[in-house]
């Protein structure tokens, strides 16, 4: 078969797209890792194993694996659900069918209450209940001052208020089934509704995934920490198949605490990789000076022969350490060219030689 140009170019390509990303990794900047034992004889298929705990312990962790490996990360978090049979059995001075009205989960009806500076009344339920959340709803009214109290103790709690809708946060849940309530207004006041709701953390997990093909029984590592090149990717496998392995995951004895050795941990350094024990940020956007590249020509300031002017070649004629493009024309060719400098030099100190003879003859 005969290749063409196209052809040779179009392999050419190819090849140059199968050629792996070589990513510069470097041991002593992950903080952490944890190696993975796959118990299994010949069998292909997607590992999968749950984060260790470390690994959320960084702000934005990078990780790396010999091979490629895939990070599914579910944040954690929680809501607030609704509560049921809760219900208050009296209020003084309104009939039963208006008391329902507050926890009939109608908001178009409402209890009315007024010619008074306060109503009182108790929710209670069959059982005991976790409580993180209470929520009142009014029409056209407003409260005062709330106060909750659980077995006679007043209880803590945050208030947030929008429009006719009052959140109360408990700084800590409460285990009860009767709270009483104090609502103190002005004039009068009208209830749509009054709810509970309780905290659930959601129980999703995060996991990491790789593939294992006729390398049963061999040792992986996962290495991970705020630092380092990071080689993840993000996502999951489906059906994964459940190998027995074992994880153990350990600090990483190697990491060095201090990349730049300025005495500035890398937690607290603006510029981690370039000493800068001055700290300085002129612009105070947490980048040190030292770290920023303001003529954005890719070198960073401390290493830049020229950080005012665009030179991204650092060429530099002389070897002044000033780069061409900040040296003017002329002091590269004196520097250049130093011999001159001392010929210039001996010229003169001949000439005022020769003048000093020609006075002192004359003198004589």
């Amino acid at each position: 078969m005969k290749l063409n140009t196209k052809n040779i170019l179009l392999i050419i390509i190819g090849s140059i797209l199968l050629i792996p990303i070589v990513i510069a990794f470097e041991v002593n900047e992950y903080e952490y890792f944890s190696d993975i034992k796959v118990h299994c004889e010949e069998y292909k298929g997607y590992v999968k194993f749950e984060l260790p705990n470390q690994y959320f312990s960084s702000k934005t962790p990078n990780s790396y694996m010999e091979i490629e490996h895939y990070i599914e990360k579910n944040i954690g978090g929680g809501s607030y659900n609704k509560q049921s049979n809760w219900f208050v059995k009296q209020i003084e001075n309104q009939p039963v069918t208006n008391v329902e009205k507050i926890f009939d989960n109608n908001h178009n009806t409402y209890l009315v209450s007024q010619d008074s500076e306060s109503i009182e009344f108790t929710f209670e339920n069959p059982n005991i209940q976790s409580i993180g959340k209470v929520s009142i709803d009014l029409r056209d009214s407003s409260i005062k001052s709330i106060s909750i109290y659980n077995n006679n103790e007043k209880v803590d709690f945050v208030e947030n208020i929008n429009n006719f809708h009052y959140e109360i946060f408990f700084n800590n849940p409460i285990n009860s089934d009767s709270l009483r309530f104090v609502l103190e207004y002005d004039g009068i006041i009208k209830i749509k509704e009054v709810s509970f709701f309780n905290y659930q953390n959601y129980n999703d997990k995060s996991f990491v995934y790789f593939y294992v093909d006729n390398n049963c029984d061999n040792n992986f590592r996962f290495y991970f920490g705020e630092y380092g090149e990071n080689n993840a990717r993000t996502g999951s496998k489906n059906l994964p198949v459940e190998f027995d392995i074992t994880i153990n995951s350990y600090k990483n004895s190697l990491y060095e605490e201090d990349f730049d050795e300025d005495s500035i941990k890398n937690n607290d350094d603006n510029c981690l990789y370039i000493s800068n024990t001055d700290q300085k940020d002129i612009n105070y956007n947490n980048i040190g000076d030292a770290c920023e590249d303001d003529d954005r020509d890719g070198v960073k300031n401390a290493v830049d022969n020229c950080p005012d002017k665009y030179n991204r070649d650092q060429l530099d004629g002389d070897e002044d350490g000033i780069g061409n493009a900040c040296d003017s024309a002329d002091g590269r060719f004196l520097e250049q060219n130093k011999y001159l400098v001392f010929i210039f030099a001996a010229i003169i100190a001949i000439i005022f030689i020769i003048f000093s003879i020609i006075l002192m003859r004359k003198k004589n």
